[in-house]
């Protein structure tokens, strides 16, 4: 779809914003094959913390380009960009950030978790291995233990640690890291004990140490409205609505509207199918860090 957009709508500016550890620049890398592989068009990718963008953006030539502007945390240079533009009409630009970006003629796509199971699906394997987070740690849990198989008796424990983990992709591929000396059942004990109990795996086991940073981080940027609302709603069990949200502050509709807006681009909430309109739900890691004091010390670790 979003391949699409850049390359069939003609959408020129697109900002995919979440969490570190999302799978903002696995995404992003997909739709950059697709359209490397596509008959005349041309990418360029910057990863914004370590090149200069200027730089490198200006090598744009006038064939149809994406440009892809990954982890630009600290900004664009929007002058740049309309210049880049304006040289080449055929330009599109890619941007991953961990906060939606207000860019002019921009469009942001707030990147959620993958899906995680329900406890209906705990006891039957057939049915869990079609769950997006549990293909994914299954990917990771058969590359470090190849021939691993989901039977009953693990099944549990695996949907358990994508409930934990929100499936967040990041948070997966740092707990499989340590398949090779525990169970999922021991992965899953061990989780319980707090939400970031792990340290990342030794190096070539894959796994990255940023998730309770990023959350930590994301947490320290709400503001104190948006963070007294965020742990309102940790606070109270299952999924609602914005009406439920607005009902539950005490504050004005729009102000409180707002704030769930700001915290669904945030990463720290998500969307939940329903038959009665939009609900949503706090990140599992997110309630658990809510009210504990410990996000902070995790973002400035980060």
């Amino acid at each position: 779809m979003l391949t699409d957009a850049l390359a069939v709508h003609g959408d020129r500016l697109v900002t995919v914003a979440g969490l570190g550890g999302v799978g903002k620049t696995r995404l992003v890398l997909e739709v950059a094959r697709r359209l490397h592989l596509a008959p005349r068009w041309s990418v360029r990718w910057i990863d914004c913390g370590r090149r200069s963008v200027a730089v490198q953006a200006r090598t744009v030539g006038e064939r149809p380009t994406l440009l892809v502007l990954d982890g630009a945390d600290a900004g664009v240079d929007t002058a740049l960009l309309d210049e880049l533009f304006h040289r080449c009409p055929d330009l599109r630009v890619l941007i991953t950030a961990r906060v939606p970006q207000p860019l002019p003629g921009g469009q942001g796509i707030p990147l959620a978790p993958l899906p995680a199971p329900g406890p209906e699906l705990d006891h039957d394997p057939v049915a869990l291995a079609e769950v997006g987070a549990v293909r994914l740690l299954l990917s990771h849990l058969r590359r470090l233990r190849p021939g691993f198989s989901l039977e009953a008796e693990e099944a549990p424990a695996v949907a358990s640690i994508c409930r934990q983990l929100d499936g967040l992709p990041g948070a997966l591929e740092l707990v499989a890291g340590w398949s090779t000396v525990l169970s999922p059942r021991q992965l899953a004990a061990r989780l319980t004990d707090g939400p970031f109990p792990l340290a990342p795996p030794p190096a070539g086991f894959g796994g990255r140490a940023e998730v309770g940073a990023a959350l930590g981080a994301a947490l320290d940027r709400l503001t104190l409205g948006q963070r007294d609302l965020l742990e309102r709603l940790a606070a109270a069990p299952g999924d609602w609505s914005g009406e439920d949200a607005v009902e539950l502050s005490g504050r004005p509709a729009q102000e409180c509207l707002a704030a769930v807006h700001e915290l669904l681009a945030s990463g720290l909430i998500r969307s939940v199918p329903s038959r009665d309109g939009v609900r949503f739900t706090v990140l599992n890691l997110c309630r658990r860090l809510c009210g504990t004091g410990v996000y902070g010390e995790l973002a400035a670790a980060g």
